[in-house]
C-alpha cells in the first residue's frame, strides 16, 4: 500500500468517515431475515423525514478533491498522446481523441453521472472554471436550498433532491437509508452507494483501530457493505471504492478485507442476488423495468476503466484483494488493457514527480 501526498485527500475522507459516529448496535445493521437478508439490504416504504438529532453529518464526498486529482494527474501523463480516434473507437485516454470527440466525452460523462446520481456537493460557486460543468451548477442549486424546501421536494419526487438531502443534519440515520435504497431503486447509484458504503466501514474502521473483537455481527456488516459495493459495481459505478478504499494509508481496508473467506464471499453473492430482487420489485411497483436491463453506455465503460486504473494504482494491495474476493462473481474488477495503462502511467508520473523533487 503506498504512502506519500498522493494521499492527501483520500486521508482526510477516511479520517471523515472514521468519526463519524453511527454504531453497530442497531437492529438494520445486525438483525439477519429469512434467506440471509439483512434487514437494511431489504427496500422499505417511503421515507417519513423524521427530523432527529443526529451524532454526526456524513461528510464523504463521492466526487471532491479525491476525483479532481485522479482526473489531474492522468491528464498531466497523457498530454503527449496524439490525438487519431474518434469517441466510438476503442480508446483509454481521452487526449487520443479528436479536440470536437473530447468534448463528446465531457458531455457524455456529465449525462452518465447525471444518470446515476453522482453529484459532488463540495462545489463552491465558480463558473468561471472551465472544469465547473452544468452538474455542479445543478447540484450548487440544490445545496444552497433550505432544508423544507428540500424535503418538499423529495417529498414530490425529486430525485436530486434526495441526494442532496443525504447530505443534510437533521434527518435521522434511518430515513437517510431509505432515502437512499429509494435513490437505487431510481437508478441513482453513486451518492447513494456512498454513503450506504460509508454507515458500515466507518464503523468497522473504528473496532479495527481500536483492536476491539471483531465479531460474526462486524463480519455481517462488512458483507453487506460489499453487497452495496458490488451492486454498483455490476453497473460500472465504482462510487462506493471511495468509502471502501479511503483508509487505506492505515492498512484498515486490507485488515477488513482479509476478515473475509471464499465462503463469505458466497454469502455476499447470495445477499446481493435477493437484494438486486428486493430492488427489481420496487421498480416493477413503479413500472419500471428491472435494473439489469437499463443500458449501460459507452462513457460508462471507459470512465470505469480510468477510475479502476487510479485504484489499482492508489490501494493495489487493497484492490488486488478485493478482485481475487470477487473472482468468480464480479468481472468489473478483472484489469483490462486501458486499466493497466491508466495505473502503469500514474505509477510512472508519480516516479517522475519524484525524481524531480530529488533534484
Amino acid at each position: 500500500m503506498k504512502k506519500g501526498n498522493a494521499y492527501t485527500s483520500l486521508t482526510v475522507i477516511g479520517v471523515l468517515i472514521g468519526i463519524l459516529l453511527y454504531g453497530l448496535n442497531t437492529p438494520s445493521d445486525t438483525t439477519i431475515l429469512v434467506d440471509n437478508v439483512i434487514d437494511d439490504l431489504t427496500p422499505v416504504a417511503a421515507p417519513d423525514y423524521q427530523n432527529e438529532p443526529e451524532v454526526a453529518e456524513l461528510k464523504v464526498q463521492p466526487f471532491n478533491t479525491a476525483e479532481q486529482d485522479r482526473y489531474k494527474r492522468i491528464k498531466e501523463q497523457d498530454a503527449k498522446i496524439e490525438p487519431i480516434l474518434s469517441f466510438e473507437d476503442d480508446w483509454c485516454f481521452r487526449s487520443e481523441l479528436t479536440k470536437d470527440d473530447i468534448q463528446y466525452a465531457k458531455f457524455q460523462k456529465n449525462e452518465w453521472d447525471l444518470a446515476r446520481g453522482s453529484l459532488n456537493f463540495s462545489t463552491r460557486k465558480n463558473s468561471r472554471s472551465k472544469n465547473f460543468t452544468d452538474n455542479d451548477a445543478l447540484a450548487l442549486s440544490y445545496k444552497v436550498m433550505n432544508k423544507a424546501d428540500l424535503i418538499t421536494s423529495a417529498k414530490s419526487g425529486d430525485v436530486i433532491a434526495k441526494i442532496a438531502l443525504l447530505k443534510r443534519r437533521g434527518l435521522s440515520r434511518k430515513t437517510k437509508i431509505n432515502l437512499a435504497h429509494h435513490l437505487l431503486v431510481e437508478g441513482k447509484t453513486g451518492n447513494a452507494l456512498v454513503f450506504l458504503v460509508a454507515q458500515k466501514v466507518g464503523p468497522l474502521n473504528r473496532v479495527i483501530r481500536s483492536g476491539r473483537e471483531f465479531t460474526e455481527k462486524h463480519k455481517s456488516a462488512l458483507m453487506n457493505a460489499l453487497v452495496y459495493a458490488n451492486f454498483g459495481l455490476e453497473r460500472y459505478d465504482d462510487s462506493a471504492l471511495l468509502a471502501l478504499m479511503a483508509p487505506t494509508k492505515q492498512n484498515q481496508t486490507l485488515k477488513l478485507l482479509s476478515m473475509l473467506t471464499p465462503e463469505d464471499m458466497e454469502t455476499v453473492e447470495l445477499r446481493l442476488q435477493k437484494f438486486k430482487s428486493r430492488i427489481d420489485e420496487k421498480r416493477l411497483e413503479k413500472g419500471y423495468p428491472p435494473i439489469s436491463d437499463i443500458e449501460i453506455p459507452k462513457i460508462a465503460k471507459h470512465d470505469f476503466e480510468w477510475n479502476m486504473g487510479f485504484w489499482f494504482n492508489e490501494a493495489g494491495e487493497e484492490m488486488r484483494l478485493y478482485r481475487d474476493l470477487n473472482a468468480s462473481h464480479i468481472e468489473q474488477l478483472t484489469e483490462s488493457e486501458c486499466t493497466k495503462r491508466v495505473s502503469e502511467q500514474l505509477k510512472k508520473t508519480e516516479e517522475d514527480n519524484a525524481h524531480v523533487e530529488v533534484d
